[in-house]
């Protein structure tokens, strides 16, 4: 599924559509399947996208993100949603 998003981002952005690019990727990596981004070029590319855009700056219609107490305590969650910028493999 990643993959797909990843190719609905990459129109999202051509287009300027980042509210669409916002819902996407508010479902977070497990309801996409990631569960180790760097094998996964395409969640790596997806999150760069979506930070380089800002397309979460906004106030997004769908918002799926966890508590940040969740966030902070999972790694996947923490990277995913920009609270950390290490690497996985590094935590």
């Amino acid at each position: 599924m990643i993959d797909t998003v990843h190719a609905v981002a990459i129109a999202a952005e051509h287009h300027d559509d980042l509210p669409l690019l916002a819902d996407w990727y508010n479902l977070g990596p497990e309801i996409l399947g990631v569960l180790d981004p760097f094998d996964d070029p395409a969640a790596e590319a997806l999150r760069e996208i979506v930070h380089r855009t800002g397309a979460l700056d906004g106030t997004p219609a769908h918002d799926f993100r966890p508590p940040p107490e969740v966030m902070a305590d999972d790694p996947l969650e923490s990277w995913w949603w920009g609270i950390s910028t290490r690497t996985l493999h590094s935590i």
